[in-house]
């Protein structure tokens, strides 16, 4: 009997590259993302401290724009934010090529969308007229969940375990997030 090769020379390359790499875990995304989430801390206590005390509008521009360019801009200027730094993880676009712009602001088009819909309930308690009374961060909490944060919240929370379940589910660890954005994470 005789064997033929039935893949194309391309494919046969990709295979052997694929070999090679080493996609991230579950688990090392998760670090990534709590690192993250710890390097923003700071700008989320002056954020939190400005709904119930400060009320400065500018506060409020500065901290949004500040978490809604965190991961875009790191991971399009150098590959990774600074959690994926951490743990030596970078982003590549599927031919295991540095990510062009347009396919990082796709794969965050999530944490995008809902930073933009979140700080837009923020904008409209900001505007209401009940927030000058506002002093604590659940009387904050009522006010915004009123103005629409709730299904803001719940439907970042399905997004979230769709993700979670790509990414667990995916041979190579894509969450539904990359495959939107064309990339890969993979190990250094």
């Amino acid at each position: 009997m005789h064997n033929q090769i039935t893949n194309s020379p391309q494919d046969l390359l990709a295979d052997i590259e694929s070999f090679q790499v080493r996609y991230s875990t579950f688990w090392q995304r998760f670090m990534a993302i709590l690192v993250d989430s710890l390097v923003l801390i700071p700008v989320v206590i002056i954020d939190t401290f400005n709904k119930i005390t400060w009320k400065n509008h500018s506060v409020f521009i500065l901290s949004f724009l500040i978490t809604l360019t965190y991961k875009p801009l790191l991971e399009s200027k150098y590959g990774a934010s600074l959690g994926k730094m951490a743990l030596n993880l970078k982003i590549v676009n599927t031919k295991y090529q540095k990510a062009e712009t347009k396919n990082i602001i796709l794969r965050n088009i999530f944490g995008i969308s809902g930073r933009i819909l979140t700080g837009a309930v923020a904008l409209i308690t900001f505007s209401d007229s009940a927030f000058v009374d506002v002093t604590s961060l659940s009387g904050y909490t009522k006010l915004a969940n009123a103005n629409g944060l709730r299904w803001v919240t719940i439907i970042s929370t399905i997004l979230f375990i769709i993700d979670a379940i790509f990414l667990i589910a995916d041979d190579r660890r894509r969450a539904l997030h990359d495959r939107i954005g064309q990339t890969y994470v993979i190990q250094k």
